[in-house]
């Protein structure tokens, strides 16, 4: 945005109409500039003259930390300092980042997929069975690499839960699914069932950072 002058307390009565008109000119052209300029059409604001006029095509904020409450209940903020500088929102209870994260990928809506949540937090999840990739061995560990179903965490995995997706015909028993270790780029389980080879597999979720 262009570095605008807008004189206050405009017109000055001790003054002659001629002795306000250019600075009266300048306020004018500033006004409709905050809102779009020829030069720079992509400001937050639709100008005058049309009728969207007043509508806002976008929210840019000037980056800082945070500005302090003052007299408001909450202020919007960006800060670049702050991985892909997503906003934040500080009230009386603190500072709080809104949404994002450090991973510059896409939310996916997908059987396994991502998502980001507010906080910076990512939550992944996905279904592992007889189709899936890696192929698992009962009664083993089998590790899970994030990458390979969705994306790594880029700086935490905090925890990795799973859901057995039980043999809903025949005789055979449920798949039974507990986890091992995990990190930032993997997680593993260990899969047991009451009889050999009716695996049928499980649906997993992992929360990170």
């Amino acid at each position: 945005m262009p570095n605008l002058t807008y004189t206050e307390n405009l017109p000055n009565p001790p003054n002659l109409p001629s002795q306000d008109v250019n600075a009266m000119n300048q306020n004018t052209n500033s006004v409709n500039r905050i809102f779009v300029s020829a030069t720079n059409p992509t400001l937050d604001n639709i100008g005058f003259n049309n009728g969207d006029g007043g509508f806002h095509r976008q929210v840019s904020m000037k980056n800082q930390v945070a500005p302090g409450l003052q007299a408001q209940d909450g202020v919007l903020f960006a800060n670049q300092n702050v991985a892909n500088s997503w906003p934040f929102w500080q009230n009386g209870l603190g500072v709080f980042q809104l949404a994002g994260s450090a991973s510059s990928n896409n939310p996916s809506a997908a059987i396994n997929g991502w998502s980001f949540l507010p906080g910076g937090l990512i939550m992944q999840w996905g279904i592992i069975d007889g189709a899936s990739t890696p192929a698992y061995t009962l009664n083993a560990f089998t590790p899970v690499l994030f990458a390979t179903a969705n994306i790594n965490f880029p700086a935490n995995c905090f925890n990795v839960q799973v859901t057995p997706i039980p043999f809903v015909f025949g005789t055979l028993g449920p798949t039974t699914v507990s986890v091992g270790a995990f990190s930032t780029t993997s997680f593993s389980f260990y899969a047991t069932n009451a009889t050999s080879g009716a695996y049928i597999g499980f649906y997993w979720t992992a929360i990170g950072n």
